[in-house]
């Protein structure tokens, strides 16, 4: 885990809503990609990514991560559904057991929660996943709203706005703490506060490059960070 930062600037207004995305911010989940991805691979026969190339791509939709895992200029779509639909079957076996929740996540969002914040998971994970792995965790109680992608080409921007949808929340009142620069410009682009997390799989150039305005090196600064 990355070592805490100096604490950022408390957020100045009234923040309602803290959406998070999954992978990377609340769980610890490139164990259970990372086995699953290698065993679909090989099952194919193609090379097995090397773990920090499997690292890179955990964030997006798993459909992009594949194509960006195969390279070439036009990867086989064909190719690309039967590694995404034998993973989703590896998966949905072995990520429980290949997957942790975060150090300090539970109590700093079971203590947010308890202060009066609304609490969201704003993830590209489909469903059927994120379902398991929730009820898995010990999570399924924590959080007021789980928005998933409805599809492959779904994106966080859209994920988010119906995050905000489902809660009513005004997207200032919000928050978004996301590991990658997807989460931060879908923040943005739905006018809620991004905040990077360093613990995760994305670096903090690409978080500051992407437009976060605040980056913590753990989940418990988000508390002083919102101002409880």
């Amino acid at each position: 885990m990355t070592t805490a930062l100096p604490s950022p600037v408390p957020i100045v207004g009234g923040i309602e809503l803290l959406a998070l995305d999954l992978d990377g911010v609340v769980i610890d989940s490139l164990p259970g990609i990372a086995r699953c991805l290698s065993l679909v691979f090989e099952e194919h026969g193609l090379p097995v990514p090397a773990a920090e190339t499997i690292r890179s791509i955990i964030g997006p939709p798993l459909e992009i991560g594949v194509a960006s895992l195969l390279g070439g200029d036009e990867p086989d779509a064909d190719l690309i559904s039967a590694l995404v639909v034998d993973f989703r079957r590896h998966y949905a076996d072995m990520s429980a057991d290949l997957t942790d929740v975060f150090p300090g996540v539970i109590p700093t969002l079971t203590r947010l929660r308890s202060t009066g914040f609304r609490l969201a998971i704003a993830t590209s994970k489909p469903s059927a996943s994120t379902e398991i792995l929730v009820e898995a965790m010990g999570l399924a109680g924590l959080f007021d709203h789980i928005e998933c992608a409805m599809s492959p080409s779904d994106t966080k921007t859209e994920v988010l706005t119906r995050v905000l949808a489902q809660d009513g929340a005004h997207p200032h009142a919000s928050v978004m703490v996301g590991d990658r620069h997807h989460d931060i410009r879908a923040a943005m682009a739905v006018g809620s506060v991004p905040i990077g997390a360093l613990w995760g799989y994305g670096s903090r150039e690409e978080l500051v490059d992407a437009g976060a305005t605040h980056v913590i090196g753990e989940i418990g600064e988000l508390t002083s960070l919102v101002g409880r």
